[in-house]
């Protein structure tokens, strides 16, 4: 059964490129009802990259080792959300 498992499977970077996303833009569409546009775009992204990296901890601590690679998706996911939320200041 293991042989079919590939950790390495490229969907699992687009994977974590989006639940980076959209936990950015989901964490800033709540937390605008609270605070300034600013403030709750900078804490949806703190609050986001660091569940990255509490994931990628936990993973390395029991099975699949860090992932770097993750990590690079799951960063790529937050920037392109945040340019996608500051865009939308404008508008």
């Amino acid at each position: 059964m293991e042989r079919y498992i590939s950790l390495e499977h490229p969907w699992d970077y687009v994977a974590h490129f989006m639940v980076s996303f959209m936990l950015v833009f989901s964490i800033f569409f709540v937390l605008k009802k609270f605070l300034h546009k600013t403030g709750a775009l900078f804490t949806s992204i703190l609050i986001t990259f660091f569940l990255g990296i509490i994931k990628e901890i936990w993973l390395d601590k029991t099975t699949e080792g860090f992932g770097n690679k993750d990590m690079v998706a799951n960063i790529l996911g937050i920037y392109f959300a945040y340019l996608a939320v500051k865009k939308s200041f404008r508008g």
